[in-house]
C-alpha cells in the first residue's frame, strides 16, 4: 500500500474479480484502516500483511503470501498503480519467484499472474503485464509471436512464425504442442491471453 487514493488501491477488484485481497501495509495505518473498511462494505475476503518499508522484508513476506496462493486454476494480480515504490518491485518478485517454483514442483500446474496498472480519468482504464516463464526461450517466442499477430493463430501458424524468428531451429510440431501446453498453463488465466476453442482452437496475446 502506497501513497494512492483508495480508489487507485481497490480498482481492478471487480476487473478482474477478486476472491480474496492481500494488503501490504508498511507504517500507514489510516491508509490501512481506510482500505480495511472500503473491503469490508464491497464484501471482498482480505488479509492484511505488514512489512517493514524494506525490499528485502517485502520479498520475503510476498514469497510466503504468493506461496499460499499459488494453486491450480487461479491468478495472482500485483496492482503496481499504488505508488508504493520499490515494495511494490519486492511482491512482484515474489510473486513471480512462487510461480516459478509451483510450475517446477507440479506437473501439468495451472496458474497465472500479472501486473496491472491502473490510469485515472472520466473512466479508470487498465493495462495488464503478463509474468511468464522467461527462462524458456520458447515461452519467449510464443509471447512475441501472439503479441506481434494482429489476429488469432492456430498453433501451425504460431510454430511456423517462431521459425521464421528463428530459422535454424529444428523444432518438430508434437514437441511444440507439448510447450506450447506449458505455455498454457502460465497464460490461460492470463486476462491478455485469448483463446477461441473452435474445431481449430486460435490464440491471441493483448499487450
Amino acid at each position: 500500500m502506497g501513497n494512492a487514493s483508495v480508489k487507485v488501491h481497490l480498482a481492478g477488484l471487480a476487473r478482474f474479480r477478486a476472491d480474496e485481497v492481500v494488503l501490504f501495509s508498511a507504517s500507514n495505518v489510516a491508509k490501512t484502516r481506510g482500505l480495511v473498511e472500503a473491503l469490508r462494505k464491497i464484501g471482498v475476503p482480505y488479509r492484511t500483511v505488514f512489512v517493514g518499508g524494506s525490499y528485502l522484508d517485502s520479498y520475503r513476506k510476498a514469497n510466503e503470501e504468493a506461496a499460499a496462493c499459488c494453486r491450480d486454476d487461479t491468478a495472482l494480480a500485483v496492482n503496481m498503480s499504488t505508488s508504493a515504490g520499490i515494495i511494490s518491485g519486492a511482491i512482484e518478485d515474489g510473486v513471480r519467484m512462487q510461480l516459478h517454483f509451483f510450475h517446477r514442483a507440479k506437473e501439468g500446474a495451472s496458474c497465472a499472474a500479472y501486473r496491472y496498472y491502473v490510469r485515472e480519468g472520466k473512466r479508470i482504464q487498465f493495462e495488464t503485464a503478463p509474468i511468464w516463464n522467461f527462462l524458456l526461450y520458447l515461452h519467449n517466442d510464443i509471447l512475441e509471436v501472439l503479441a506481434d499477430s494482429t489476429t488469432p493463430m492456430n498453433m501451425n501458424q504460431i510454430l511456423e512464425n517462431i521459425k521464421n524468428l528463428n530459422p535454424d531451429e529444428s523444432l518438430g510440431f508434437e514437441a511444440f504442442r507439448k510447450t506450447f501446453r506449458g505455455f498454457k498453463r502460465w497464460f490461460g488465466l492470463n486476462p491478455c491471453f485469448k483463446e477461441n476453442l473452435r474445431k481449430t482452437p486460435l490464440y491471441k496475446v493483448d499487450l
